[in-house]
Formats: structure tokens, C-alpha cells, sequence
């Protein structure tokens, strides 16, 4: 972490503050929606693809899909959250051929994309960039009050060498973070494992047909730390 990093702005929060101010702004229970959001999103996207095309169409297109889906049933969660004080958006930046939708509640701003492996590097679209960008001032102690926390759910999907076992789970999230990035999408300043830190929800929406040790093989290979490349 860079708890003890400085910079001429001031000291650069560290990994403890930095989530202490999301979750002062974001609930639980819309990081809890949000986590089933992801298995909900992929599995529609899973099924209607099989279900209108051939499997060598439905692997090219179920990737942007599932896109649309996350994208329209995250902004259907903050609606949820109204009272909470947060909105949503929907922007395309300068250039882009892509909508893409933003959260907002106080300072915290969040987006969703999928990566390959859990929390494992992003695409580095312009909007992403600009976002991380605009972090350096809240990131900083003495930064500009106003100024946004940009924050990602990043979820990658479950991926097996097994042919059948891909076929039987291929609509099952992998992973589900809140990962914070640097400004230039290089690495996060902190990551929060939502598999790890509501493990009942994850229990609930997996396969009633796993055993103890499948469960457990699942959410170990959840974690970054099981996949050295990713980090």
C-alpha cells in the first residue's frame, strides 16, 4: 500500500481510508445488491445467447451482452438506493462509440467493466483514464474537497478446461471487486474482494449440485491471489 507515500499535495490516503470513505457514502446493502446484480446479469446473458445462436456466435457475442446487462441492472440497483442519495448516469465520452453508466453517492464515483481474471487489469478506454485521473485530488489529504473517488466493480467469468464443466457453469461470475485504480490504470490502490466479504450471497446463487469442496475450490479461485499473471 501507499500508507506512508507523499506528494507535494499532501499524504496520500492509504488503503484503510480510502474504503472507509466509499462505504461512508456507499451502503452495504447496494454493494450486496450489486454483487448479485453480476450472477444475475451474466447468467441472463449466458442464457439468451444460447438460446439465439449457435455456440461458435454465442462465445463472440455474450461478451457484450453481459456488458449491457451489468450496465442497465447497475443503474436499476441505484435506483434502489434513491434515498440514499444516489444517482446514475449515462455518458459517451468524446469519440466513443460506446454508452457507458456512472454511479454516483457524495464524492464516490463508480463504473463496472469485466476483466479477464480476478481483479485483473482493465481496459484502458479514455473514459476509465479521465476518471482515474480526477481521483488524484481525493486521493490526497489536503486535496480539493468536491473532488470524485473513482471506483470500479471489475468481475471477470468463470472459465474451466472442462468442456462440459464450461458448458454447465460458463454462466457463473468468477470474481466481483471494488477495485480502486492509480491514475493511469496500471495497478489499484485497493481492492475489496465482494465474493470474500459476502459469502452468503455468493453461497446462495451457486450450483445447489456443488459439494463443500467445490465451494471452496470456487471462492479460493476467486481471489488475485490465486492467479500471480493478474497482478
Amino acid at each position: 500500500w501507499w500508507s506512508t507515500s507523499t506528494h507535494k499535495a499532501g499524504v496520500l490516503m492509504d488503503a484503510n481510508q480510502l474504503e472507509a470513505m466509499f462505504f461512508e457514502h456507499v451502503p452495504e446493502q447496494f454493494c450486496r445488491r450489486a454483487l448479485r446484480m453480476i450472477f444475475d446479469a451474466r447468467r441472463r446473458a449466458w442464457d439468451h445467447c444460447k438460446a439465439e445462436f449457435p455456440p461458435t456466435e454465442a462465445e463472440n457475442v455474450r461478451p457484450w451482452y453481459v456488458r449491457g446487462k451489468v450496465e442497465t441492472q447497475l443503474r436499476d440497483v441505484a435506483d434502489l438506493h434513491a434515498t440514499d442519495g444516489m444517482t446514475h448516469r449515462v455518458l459517451k465520452a468524446p469519440g466513443s462509440g460506446w454508452n457507458h453508466t456512472e454511479v454516483m453517492a457524495g464524492p464516490v464515483l463508480l463504473t463496472a467493466g469485466a476483466v479477464q481474471t480476478p481483479c485483473g487489469p482493465i481496459n484502458k478506454a479514455d473514459f476509465r483514464l479521465g476518471l482515474a485521473a480526477s481521483n488524484q485530488g481525493s486521493l490526497f489529504d489536503s486535496g480539493p474537497m468536491g473532488e470524485n473517488l473513482y471506483v470500479m466493480l471489475v468481475h471477470s467469468g468463470y472459465r474451466s478446461m472442462s468442456a462440459s464443466d464450461q458448458a454447465k457453469y460458463g454462466h457463473l461470475p468468477a470474481s466481483a471487486y471494488l477495485a480502486f485504480p492509480a491514475a493511469d490504470l496500471d495497478s489499484y490502490l485497493l481492492e475489496v474482494n465482494l465474493f470474500d466479504r459476502y459469502p452468503d450471497i455468493v453461497q446462495a446463487s451457486l450450483p445447489q449440485e456443488w459439494n463443500k469442496e467445490a465451494i471452496v475450490r470456487f471462492m479460493y479461485d476467486a481471489r488475485k491471489t490465486s492467479w500471480p499473471r493478474s497482478a
